[in-house]
């Protein structure tokens, strides 16, 4: 009996271990490259008033395809960061398939109230909108395969 009390305790702590806490979640980061070099200030000739470039982490892109094959959205979460202002951790509450290749992501910036995140996946090219009260935040393809843009 208490071999059986001491190996369970062992399994026990040996989960916690290496899968922390129940909930815990350790983000990926969206990016694999950011160059804040890239940031413009494009002032007051449009909507967007600054810009930058990133490549998406290979992770990242793998656990969005883990979501689209059954991988619970809650268990996922990505840190980006916006600018050179701060980082974000975005965790996602549900997906939703909207076309045959088509995924989109649901969810919120941790620590935030009145955040929302929707983020469309098709393969290797992420979609989607940032909203944090106050300011809202794009993420788009480049286009010119350079990575992705994100624009505020």
């Amino acid at each position: 009996m208490r071999n059986r009390l001491v190996a369970s305790l062992v399994l026990l702590f040996a989960l916690i271990i290496l899968h922390g806490p129940a909930g815990a979640q350790v983000p990926i980061d969206f990016f694999a490259r950011y160059n804040p070099s890239t940031e413009d200030d494009l002032g007051n000739a449009g909507l967007v008033q600054r810009t930058f470039t990133g490549q998406i982490n290979a992770d990242a892109l793998r656990a969005f395809g883990e979501i689209e094959n059954g991988r619970e959205p809650s268990s996922v979460a990505v840190e980006m960061r916006l600018f050179s202002e701060w980082p974000i951790t975005i965790v996602f509450k549900r997906s939703e398939r909207i076309s045959v290749t088509g995924l989109a992501l649901i969810g919120y910036v941790q620590g935030v109230d009145g955040s929302e995140v929707v983020l469309i996946v098709n393969g290797p090219h992420v979609t989607g909108d940032i909203n944090l009260p106050g300011q809202l935040f794009h993420i788009r393809p480049a286009g010119d395969d350079s990575g992705h843009q994100v624009q505020d």
